[in-house]
């Protein structure tokens, strides 16, 4: 009993890690934003379309991932999600910069795939709180776990600054 409950919170724990990383890579161009308009010439109408393809996705890919990935493993999706959604920034960064259509459709397709992704996310980790988390005791790791949106949201500014 006592080392279940030490899992549980290495579980949780890791859950709180890896949603964070999410978070970092959703909010990554949002930060990345002053750069790109100074220095790719990108104006922030454009920009708005390219984080709306992503926040778009995410909502849609929220409710497929849901039903979709429910026979497969959770944690699978999670890590799965994790890296694609990490390559989707790693290509984002890596895109041929003009300020023009060229640029604002490869943008726009890639935050629309990072959307995707980060679609995986969520309900892997609702799956894995409830397995491992009786009813009672829910409400409890799942406001752990949420801390993961604030704590990814405090280091996406500063990841993107390092990245700078």
């Amino acid at each position: 009993h006592r080392e279940r409950k030490r899992k549980r919170l290495v579980v949780v724990f890791g859950l709180v890690l890896s949603y964070s990383w999410y978070y970092v890579c959703r909010l990554s161009l949002t930060y990345a934003a002053p750069a790109i308009v100074r220095e790719e010439g990108l104006d922030l109408r454009r920009l708005g379309a390219i984080l709306s393809c992503g926040q778009i996705s995410i909502g849609f890919s929220k409710i497929l991932s849901s039903v979709l990935t429910a026979d497969l493993s959770p944690s699978r999706c999670l890590v799965v999600g994790l890296l694609l959604t990490a390559g989707c920034n790693v290509l984002a960064s890596l895109a041929p910069g003009d300020g023009a259509t060229k640029l604002v459709l490869i943008l726009a397709g890639l935050w629309a795939l990072n959307g995707l992704f980060q679609g995986l996310g969520s309900p892997s980790c609702a799956r894995i709180i409830s397995a491992w988390c009786s009813a009672k005791e829910r409400g409890f790791f799942w406001s752990l776990w949420n801390v993961s949106n604030n704590l990814g949201g405090a280091l996406a500014p500063l990841m993107v600054g390092l990245g700078a």
